[in-house]
């Protein structure tokens, strides 16, 4: 039986300007012998208790709107990372007409589109030719 400790080492609850570490702590005890893991949680999550006393509903990521039309970009205009970024900022009122969900969404990172593209490029294979 192995026993291994854990704080958290989320880049979303990382030491903000106060320099308050976050509060969650793991436990893992293992079993090579019979594969049996076992993980024990204290407390709760920095991001979620910043979260609940903004009272706003922060989402961390990419939605799956925004997803689905970087990937469309993608697919039929094989547009990189600055370009779609631009497309979104561009195309802003537009998209948030279309679909209400989206209201005052944030408009991804260039990282966060290239991290994107390259699994989407993945998932997709050889089918990534440009239609006309």
């Amino acid at each position: 039986m192995t026993i291994r400790y854990r704080v958290c080492s989320s880049k979303i609850c990382r030491p903000s300007v106060d320099n308050e570490p976050c509060f969650i702590r793991y436990k893992i005890l293992s079993c090579s012998l019979k594969k049996i893991f076992k993980l024990f949680l204290t407390a709760t999550h920095l991001a979620d208790i910043k979260n609940l006393d903004d009272q706003t509903d922060k989402r961390f990521g990419i939605l799956s709107p925004i997803k689905n039309i970087i990937k469309y970009e993608i697919k039929n205009r094989d547009a990189g990372p600055i370009n779609i970024q631009t497309f979104l900022i561009v195309n802003r009122a537009t998209i948030q007409e279309e679909n209400p969900i989206l209201q005052n969404f944030e408009i991804p990172s260039i990282e966060q589109i290239q991290n994107l593209k390259a699994n989407f490029k993945k998932e997709i294979g050889k089918n990534n030719c440009i239609k006309l």
